[in-house]
């Protein structure tokens, strides 16, 4: 995976540069350096990493877009929306999602999902996951 690769899929993921070298267990510089027009691949254990965050966001649209695709023909047709939800609060999110999902991109992921639908042609809403009292 080139630098320009791994910076595209980091920063459509919505991950700072510090909560990824975080979670890669390396300090902010390498990161950036990694990221550096000039430095070519990144190290390969790296971009298994990145991939596996990645790949997580492109099963979600697949697993949308076939569940449409078969409600579709089960029924005869498409759904009027689809509707989608994103979450209020860190708190309200983790408590779904579990540790280290917070609310920002969990709505980053949303709205990659609700644009791939709207390129296949589904109207999608979006709306508030109500918060728990």
């Amino acid at each position: 995976m080139n630098s320009a690769t791994f910076k595209t899929y980091r920063e459509t993921l919505g991950l700072e540069v510090k909560d990824l070298a975080a979670w890669m267990g390396v300090d902010r510089k390498t990161v950036q350096r990694w990221e550096n027009p000039q430095a070519g691949d990144v190290p390969a254990w790296a971009a298994r990493k990145m991939l596996e965050r990645w790949d997580r966001l492109i099963f979600s649209i697949s697993s949308a877009l076939e569940y449409l695709d078969q409600q579709e023909q089960e029924q005869g047709s498409a759904p009027e929306a689809v509707e989608m939800q994103r979450f209020k609060t860190d708190a309200s999110c983790q408590r779904v999602n579990g540790l280290g999902t917070d609310a920002k991109r969990h709505a980053i992921s949303v709205g990659i999902i609700a644009a791939a639908l709207q390129a296949g042609g589904y109207e999608t809403r979006l709306d508030w996951v109500p918060v728990e009292p």
